[in-house]
C-alpha cells in the first residue's frame, strides 16, 4: 500500500490527559500519606504523655507523703479537674494551691474520685480510685488504679 502523500503521518508524542491525571492522583496520595501518619503518631504521643503525667503526679504525691516531705509533715495529694492535674500538700485540696499540669485537650480523663490523698508515712488512700484515660480519635484507652494501700497500677 502506498502512503497518501497529502496526509503526513502523525507522530505520537507527549502524554494523554488520562495519563497525566493518573500520575497527579498518585503523587497527591503519596504527598498526603505522611501527614495522616504524622497526625496519628502525634496523637499517640499526646496520649502517652498524658498517661505519664498522671502517673508522675500520683507517684510524686505518694513519694512525698511517704517521706514526710514539705513545709509541714503532712499528707500529699492530686486533684483532677477536667484536663488539669494539681499536686498539693495537705489533707484537703484548696483551689489555687499546688503545682498544676495541663493535659492535652484531645485526651479525656475520667476518675471515680476527683481528689486522691496519700496519708503521711503509710501512703494509704482510704479508698480505691480508678482513673480512665482515653483518646477517641485513635481508640486508645488505659486505666490507672490507685488501691487503698497506696499502690498505683497501670492497666
Amino acid at each position: 500500500m502506498k502512503k497518501n502523500p497529502k496526509k503526513p503521518a502523525l507522530k505520537k508524542g507527549g502524554f494523554t490527559l488520562v495519563e497525566v491525571l493518573v500520575v497527579v492522583g498518585i503523587m497527591t496520595i503519596l504527598a498526603i500519606a505522611p501527614f495522616i501518619t504524622l497526625r496519628t503518631v502525634n496523637e499517640r504521643v499526646a496520649f502517652k504523655d498524658a498517661q505519664a503525667s498522671i502517673l508522675a503526679a500520683l507517684e510524686g504525691a505518694r513519694g512525698r507523703a511517704a517521706t514526710g516531705f514539705g513545709a509541714t509533715i503532712s499528707d500529699h495529694g492530686v486533684h483532677i479537674e477536667g484536663n488539669t492535674l494539681t499536686s498539693f500538700e495537705g489533707s484537703t485540696y484548696i483551689p489555687g494551691n499546688g503545682s498544676e499540669t495541663t493535659l492535652p485537650p484531645s485526651v479525656s480523663v475520667d476518675s471515680t474520685s476527683d481528689t486522691i490523698i496519700f496519708s503521711r508515712l503509710n501512703v494509704q488512700t482510704g479508698t480505691d480510685t480508678v482513673i480512665n484515660i482515653s483518646q477517641s480519635s485513635i481508640g486508645a484507652n488505659s486505666t490507672i488504679t490507685i488501691q487503698s494501700n497506696g499502690a498505683i497500677i497501670l492497666e
